[in-house]
């Protein structure tokens, strides 16, 4: 039975470096804010983004393509963990707020980034929350005010042009619909003739900077360790590209940019063997190694009780290591996840949370991201140009989450 009203988010300590981008959103909010927030917008995540994904998806993939054909045409490495990066942030600003590839690339990336990567540093270096003698330190509060007075811009731009279609009788499904849309007619619905207020500006602000950070590091950092593994097993590597021929045919698809010749819903579900690869790699590298919960009211766990004040930290990379539910742990096994009867038991793998809060992008994530690895899998001959990582132990980067190789995954790519 779950106890969620027992528990918070630990919102003061490890998620406070992070606490610029997510503000108030879904993944910080508790009680009845959360509630509402994760109502408002779980139909979106569930089902209308799935109907998106595979367009947006196929577009920066094509993007990207055009700069491993380059690469490959001149003999020179790409860093491939890097372009993920910027390939996930793109279907992400697409799906959400409708940005074009350049800007989230240019104008979205050059704002946000920064803000990520000084998150990174004040995990590990606190005492940088308060050194207003540095320039960094500035540099971080402006930026931060840059992306806020930039996001809450798009909304309310987007909040003028719905009414404006609505008094004018238009129909908004004459453009593109995305899930600012979605949540901007469910806000109306809720409050009929009423207008977009500051706080509820700023509300949908943090909310839409919390999916943004939620769904692009996570599943490029899982997409990076999956080619990893797949450029370490040629057999494997083979497997997954015969999977991706059988679902999205020949190369035509890639080449002529073709979105009416994209595999259903129920053909793209045929990627088996691409999302346990995933999954496996989620399991393996754990992505999110901790999560940690502050104990507001008195709760038992077995024979314990944990009073209120106490923090848990729920070791989701020692879960994911356990012999006890994982034989020979250290492999990189992908049949855990496609063999019959073999579904993990509960509460063993959760890389996406479980439970109440279970993280609503995880269908997203898992679509998007076997979708692009079947295709460079089945486009390229990927090589680990760095011959360090491949005899190293752990190439895990110690202090960035969502972890990430400690360097640039250099690649060298041989089209097929």
């Amino acid at each position: 039975q779950s106890k969620i009203q027992n528990v918070r988010k630990d919102s003061n300590f490890s998620y406070k470096p992070f606490l610029p981008i997510l503000g108030t959103g879904i993944v910080t909010s508790e009680g009845k804010s959360w509630m509402k927030q994760r109502r408002k917008v779980s139909g979106a995540l569930k089902v209308d983004i799935l109907e998106m994904i595979p367009a947006s998806t196929l577009g920066a993939v094509h993007r990207m393509m055009q700069k491993m054909d380059k690469a490959a045409s001149e003999g020179r490495a790409m860093d491939i963990s890097e372009e993920l990066r910027h390939l996930t942030l793109q279907v992400i600003s697409d799906t959400f707020l409708s940005l074009e590839a350049e800007e989230s690339d240019t104008t979205f990336a050059t704002m946000y980034l920064p803000i990520v990567e000084e998150g990174n540093k004040r995990v590990w270096r606190p005492e940088r929350s308060y050194m207003f003698f540095m320039p960094f330190f500035w540099r971080h509060i402006f930026g931060v005010r840059r992306l806020n007075n930039y996001v809450s811009k798009l909304i309310t731009t987007r909040w003028k042009l719905q009414k404006k279609e609505k008094k004018a009788g238009k129909k908004s499904t004459n453009r593109k619909m995305d899930i600012l849309d979605k949540v901007l007619a469910h806000y109306e619905k809720d409050n009929p003739g009423k207008d977009l207020g500051s706080s509820c500006v700023r509300q949908l602000r943090d909310e839409f900077k919390t999916f943004m950070l939620a769904g692009h590091e996570t599943s490029a950092a899982m997409m990076t360790w999956a080619l990893f593994e797949l450029m370490k097993k040629n057999d494997l590597a083979k497997e997954v590209e015969k999977e991706a021929s059988e679902v999205f045919g020949n190369d035509d698809l890639l080449r002529n940019m073709d979105e009416s010749k994209l595999p259903s819903r129920d053909e793209l579900s045929k990627l088996v063997l691409s999302e346990a690869c995933l999954r496996e790699s989620l399991r393996l590298y754990s992505v999110v190694p901790v999560v940690m919960r502050q104990i507001v009211a008195p709760t038992k766990v077995a024979d314990h009780i944990l009073p209120v004040g106490a923090s848990v930290t729920i070791n989701i990379q020692s879960v994911h290591h356990n012999e006890k539910y994982w034989p020979k742990p250290m492999t990189f096994d992908p049949s855990r996840f496609t063999d019959a009867g073999s579904r993990p038991a509960p509460y063993t793998f959760i890389p996406f949370i479980d439970g109440p809060r279970n993280c609503l992008g995880q269908y997203l994530a898992l679509l998007e991201s076997k979708m692009v690895i079947s295709m460079i899998s089945q486009r390229y001959d990927l090589k680990i140009a760095q011959k360090e990582l491949l005899g190293d132990s752990d190439p895990r980067h110690k202090y960035i989450v969502p972890i990430i190789p400690k360097g640039t995954l250099d690649v060298f790519i041989t089209k097929k």
